[in-house]
């Protein structure tokens, strides 16, 4: 109780886990505008800059970007772009240069043509385990953003299209409407998009649009309707990079910071340190100077408690220690922005045979519970506990349990068999939390055996600001504190820092390396 809060919820009986959501999201940037006469089209005619385009790629990047940050597995996120490939390759929007642990060295999935378009969609209701793709439940929510060069067939008859012909509104909802859900939400920024509204609407779906059926949607023009000098279109090591005017906005609003980084909080008009869906069209419908008039559709009025991020993760990493001769559960800590609490399961089952199995529910605000009420010195040996732990939002949507923990009255011997046996079995390295932090944050990281760890911090332009770990590290579960100090202890500036992280086996030929972002907030 000395550095967590809890409360008892509830006193029940269970036998099963609840079924509860994952986060999908389905990217889809199709045709530019149409400059090309030949069949199938080129991305672009191969042209950057002021005529070419470029808004196109940073901005499916940026979206991209802001899933994956707020806590969407990039597995879960299907990009359709262009002819298939990440054509934009300046190191400003090249995952390759942002994010080095993905893997693939790519963001995008399938091409833009419509076979691609109903593919995924038909996927995502029926599922193929061909292409690792799960089939969505009512309980997963889905995110589905647009850019293209829009069109129109007159009447509120919207088009999207795409890399060898286009998709109508009426067909566009009938490929998505297949899809099981609990909730959606779609930005879509091409011309003529708030045709779609009239098709796609209902009491579980956000909808906002850069424009009505019947308008246009434009580039970013670097005009702010209150004077600031916050650039639209970026201006990053002597390149000037493009966005959609409608994209720029909601990005920024639902980040509370600009692309460049830059802090943006009045978005965020309750003062919770979040941007919900409503706040972030607000934002954007305001701060939109081009001859457009963006669109929302909420008929379920659920815009002010949900996120781009509706539903947590599962908690990652759940370990238990004996303190005492009581159980220290841990786990890693979530990087939602609206994550609100923890809520851990002790599951006990007495006497048994027959078991008599109680579950007890705790609201945790930490990432660590010790649980006084079960000493094993005490409890008889058919005494058996069962932890997991459950991701609580603001809007009290659960995530999925974590792996389970459980232990029982038994000798010391015994429990330090027990810990030795959860030890991690791969190596791993947490987001740091919080994030965005100020003084102090926590970085933990997991080490499956004897290893020789670097963990060291950088700035930006490659500068090394401290060096928090050189050294051999025994196997287990290890966390560090950052106080935003450099290597003299003086404090550092607000911004966006690296963290990179190294682990060599001193057992085996087994390796480990991977790079993070953190922000500090003075």
């Amino acid at each position: 109780m000395k550095n967590h809060i809890f409360i008892m919820i509830a006193y029940i009986i269970v036998s099963t886990f609840s079924l509860y959501g994952e986060n999908y999201a389905v990217l889809i940037t199709g045709d530019t505008p149409d400059r090309q006469s030949i069949s199938p089209k080129t991305w672009n005619e191969g042209v950057y800059g002021i005529s070419g385009y470029d808004e196109f790629w940073n901005d499916t990047y940026m979206v991209w970007e802001m899933l994956y940050e707020f806590g969407f597995m990039d597995e879960n996120i299907y990009v359709l772009y262009g002819d298939g490939t990440d054509d934009f390759t300046r190191d400003r929007y090249d995952v390759t240069f942002q994010h080095s642990e993905i893997t693939a060295g790519k963001i995008t999935d399938y091409s833009a043509y419509v076979q691609d378009v109903e593919n995924i969609f038909n996927w995502l209701a029926t599922g193929n385990p061909s292409e690792d793709i799960p089939q969505m439940t009512g309980s997963d929510f889905l995110f589905v953003w647009t850019f293209d060069h829009g069109g129109t067939l007159g009447n509120n008859v919207s088009v999207l299209y795409l890399m060898d012909g286009y998709i109508i509104d009426y067909d566009f909802s009938t490929l998505v409407d297949q899809i099981s859900y609990d909730k959606r939400a779609f930005w879509m920024q091409q011309c003529f998009s708030g045709g779609f509204i009239d098709n796609l609407k209902n009491s579980n779906t956000i909808i906002a649009t850069a424009c009505t059926g019947s308008q246009y949607a434009y580039r970013a023009d670097d005009v702010n309707p209150d004077g600031d000098d916050i650039y639209e279109n970026e201006r990053y090591q002597g390149d000037i990079y493009h966005h959609g005017e409608f994209n720029y906005h909601m990005i920024n609003s639902g980040m509370l910071e600009t692309i460049i980084g830059n802090s943006l909080p009045e978005p965020d008009t309750n003062y919770d340190g979040l941007a919900c869906m409503s706040e972030v069209f607000t934002w954007e419908d305001y701060k939109d100077s081009r001859p457009e008039t963006p669109q929302y559709s909420d008929l379920g009025n659920i815009g002010d408690t949900i996120f781009v991020n509706i539903i947590p993760s599962a908690p990652q990493n759940l370990t238990l220690s004996n303190e005492g001769g009581n159980p220290r559960l841990r786990w890693n800590a979530n990087i939602e922005p609206d994550l609100k609490e923890y809520h851990l399961y002790k599951e006990l089952s007495i006497n048994c045979f027959p078991c008599q199995v109680d579950t007890f529910v705790y609201v945790v605000t930490d990432t660590t519970y010790l649980d006084e009420w079960f000493n094993i010195g005490v409890r008889p040996p058919r005494d058996v506990v069962t932890y997991w732990v459950k991701a609580v939002d603001i809007a009290d949507q659960k995530s999925g349990p974590s792996n389970s923990r459980y232990t029982k009255g038994q000798s010391l011997i015994q429990w330090k068999q027990l810990v030795e046996q959860s030890l991690p079995e791969v190596y791993s390295l947490s987001h740091n939390y919080p994030n965005p932090f100020n003084p102090v944050t926590t970085i933990k990281y997991d080490l499956p055996e004897e290893s020789f760890v670097e963990l060291r911090i950088f700035n930006l332009i490659g500068e090394e600001i401290r060096t928090l770990v050189s050294g051999s590290e025994s196997a287990g579960f290890k966390s560090i504190l950052w106080d935003g100090k450099d290597n003299s202890v003086n404090r550092v500036s607000s911004g966006m820092y690296i963290y990179k992280f190294s682990a060599k086996s001193l057992e085996s030929d087994r390796e480990f390396h991977q790079i993070n972002k953190m922000v500090l907030i003075r």
